[in-house]
């Protein structure tokens, strides 16, 4: 009786995690169009990982941790007319890594749409109107230098439901700082979060528009220092 039981909630776990026993789970085999959401299955535009790293006053300000913030996010192309293009974003799974490679292996579940660690909802879907994710779960499988498999399952308030077996790209980690912060400080920061990373600067940007004026530095992985 114990081992039928046993069976049945590995079978359960599986179905929920939309993968199959036996199914080689290496990014290069993923098929980047399994994205599902109500019954309707969806193309890939994008699936993307990255980071972001606030100044310190900003964090301070909304009350915040000051680590590196993961952005995880998926866009499937618009489906009909009048409508925007179906994305899942999962920005408030709390994630903390020392190195970028390190997200494989990451897994959340929930039963609850907010995250106690963030305040905020672990994912929402963005569509006609944004909505959180009431239950989910979330599994980075595996990595192979920037692309990770991610095989994912949700549900709404509204039950409707999603689920997605898709190979994100990490495109790097953007440092926000003050204005007229210096180059130097922005790595050290990241250095502080990511400790001996392999991300090289690619862009530094001084965004004069905002209020108050702040600079943007984007690191991007190296392809040959990705493995």
């Amino acid at each position: 009786m114990a081992s039928r039981l046993f069976i049945s909630i590995a079978t359960l776990l599986l179905v929920c995690c939309n993968a199959t026993f036996g199914e080689d789970l290496s990014p290069l085999s993923c098929k980047p169009n399994k994205f599902v959401f109500a019954g309707v299955t969806h193309s890939v535009r994008e699936a993307t990982i990255s980071g972001v790293l606030n100044t310190p006053e900003w964090a301070n300000f909304h009350g915040q941790p000051n680590f590196i913030k993961w952005h995880i996010d998926i866009v499937g192309t618009c489906d009909s007319p009048g409508h925007a293009p179906l994305r899942v974003s999962f920005n408030g799974l709390g994630l903390h890594v020392n190195r970028w490679q390190g997200l494989e292996g990451e897994r959340r579940r929930w039963v609850n749409w907010q995250n106690p660690q963030t305040g905020g909802p672990y994912a929402l879907v963005h569509r006609d109107e944004l909505e959180s994710v009431r239950s989910g779960d979330f599994n980075i499988f595996d990595r192979n230098g920037q692309l990770f498999r991610i095989v994912s399952s949700g549900c709404l308030d509204n039950a409707a439901e999603f689920s997605l077996d898709v190979s994100f790209t990490f495109t790097g980690v953007v440092v926000h700082g003050q204005h007229g912060e210096p180059e130097e400080s922005l790595r050290r920061r990241l250095e502080a979060e990511l400790p001996g990373h392999d991300l090289m600067l690619e862009k530094l940007t001084e965004n004069v528009n905002q209020k108050p004026s702040t600079v943007s530095a984007h690191f991007a992985p190296s392809p040959e220092n990705s493995k």
